[in-house]
């Protein structure tokens, strides 16, 4: 026994341990067991590229193991982590001349550059291509404004077939959040910006239809290749405004075929209709975070997933919240409103628990193979917070918490971003931003042995 008190007790297990159950007696009574899991950290640093700057930020890990991640500021390139090799590579594709709408301005000086400044999402669709949204740089010489563009890399192309660049139409589009739709075999994407009217738009295209970039230019409006109405969609970008100003950021498509949306400046989430356009909306209550941010923004929904069931959970970036909504009643009226106690009937809240609301966010969500709603938590580097990641547990019973990732490897900031699951192993990878590294996660089993340092939660 290390320590005991009203709050906390530590335990010394033997090193070679990689599971059990415990149990607390006090004066004859017998606590119910608790399961204690010992997950082991292996973290791989990305180099710097000689470009760009490699803050890890979104990733997806394909079917052969490989991890693929995007980052923050990023210049032409993706980042791969093959784990046999045990190293990040830089996987430049070609880029024209003439950065074109990607040219920045910086703290006044024009740069020419391909800098991307936004674009939120990497995903891996069942074909095995990786796709990755560059939401583009900044306002450059009064000439250019913001632009952004779609790309798809080919893993086992060859190099001069590898890249496909779809340039999305017209300018400040600020494209975040991708999504495969496997009944249509389209991507989606959420447009914050200005594609048709109000701004604020989710878009859909045919990867095999629409024209392809294949001279890396993006200084071309293309603004005919945005359907019109009628037109049947073959080579253009199906368009579907939401409300003005709502900045859709992440997507999913569910059984039915519908698109639900995380509105992070309207604070709702929307689904769409893709058949007759419809959008329904369903409000959220007000943050319980009282920073700044949450008061401008409000609890900014954020990632989105379906359980097994069909339902809806994302998380509530400022709320430190992971939310429940009810599918089942998508059209019912009631979910379309706040009630009188300003809450929203079709929803169940979680909030992470021992969050501090000014600094502690809630970044990614993904469902690792056991059932459990993995999250990641992220904070500004001057919040003086140590963040993590931690677990819903299956049966949605409590929320556990990981200790801080600045106990493991050096103590410095740290700040936990994208996260994604490997399918054949359960491996749970995770982008930590301001380490400039991506980590590995496995829970130890019989066959593991204890190498690298180690955490070890308890699920009551």
């Amino acid at each position: 026994m290390r320590l005991w008190s009203d709050t906390r007790i530590e335990l010394a297990g033997p090193v070679a341990a990689y599971s059990a159950h415990v149990s607390i007696e006090v004066e004859g009574d017998c606590s119910n067991e608790s399961r204690v899991r010992v997950f082991q950290y292996q973290p791989f640093p990305v180099p710097f590229s000689g470009e760009g700057n490699p803050l890890p930020l979104a990733l997806a890990v394909d079917d052969v193991g490989r991890v693929w991640m995007m980052e923050e500021f990023h210049i032409n390139s993706f980042r791969m982590l093959d784990p046999i090799r045990g190293r990040v590579e830089n996987l430049f594709y070609p880029r024209h001349p003439d950065p074109g709408g990607f040219a920045s301005t910086i703290l006044g000086q024009d740069f020419e550059t391909h800098l991307s400044a936004l674009g939120e999402s990497v995903l891996v669709d069942p074909r095995g291509r990786v796709w990755s949204a560059q939401g583009g740089g900044h306002f450059y010489n009064g000439k250019y404004a913001n632009r952004s563009r779609i790309v798809c890399c080919l893993p086992d192309a060859l190099p001069a077939e590898r890249y496909r660049i779809y340039d999305v139409p017209g300018t400040n589009n600020r494209v975040m959040g991708l999504a495969w739709d496997p009944f249509r075999e389209r991507i989606w994407f959420a447009a914050s910006g200005a594609i048709g009217p109000g701004g604020s738009n989710v878009v859909r295209f045919d990867p095999e239809g629409i024209p392809y970039d294949d001279e890396f230019d993006c200084s071309r409006l293309l603004l005919d290749q945005v359907c019109r109405a009628g037109e049947p969609e073959s080579e253009c970008y199906r368009v579907y405004p939401v409300r003005s100003g709502s900045g859709p950021a992440h997507l999913a498509v569910d059984a039915s075929g519908y698109v639900w949306v995380t509105c992070y400046w309207g604070r709702a989430i929307s689904r769409l209709d893709p058949q007759d356009g419809q959008v329904i909306e369903y409000p959220l209550p007000e943050p319980i975070n009282r920073s700044w941010q949450a008061r401008l923004v409000g609890p900014g929904p954020w990632e989105l997933r379906f359980d097994e069931e069909g339902d809806l959970l994302f998380n509530e970036f400022y709320d430190c919240t992971i939310s429940l909504f009810d599918v089942d009643r998508a059209t019912d009226p009631a979910c379309c409103a706040l009630d009188r106690d300003g809450s929203n009937p079709c929803l169940t809240d979680w909030v992470m628990p021992g969050r501090n609301l000014d600094a502690h966010r809630i970044h990614s969500i993904e469902y690792a193979n056991d059932g459990c709603l993995w999250f990641t938590e992220f904070s500004p580097e001057e919040s003086g917070v140590n963040p993590g990641l931690g677990f819903m547990t299956e049966d949605r019973s409590e929320m556990v918490r990981l200790p801080p990732l600045d106990r493991f490897g050096e103590r410095t900031a740290a700040g936990a971003m994208g996260i994604g699951v490997d399918r054949k192993t359960g491996d749970i990878w995770i982008a930590e931003f301001w380490r400039k590294r991506i980590t590995r996660l496995w829970e130890l089993r019989a066959r593991s042995s204890l190498r690298t340092p180690a955490v070890v939660c308890v699920e009551d």
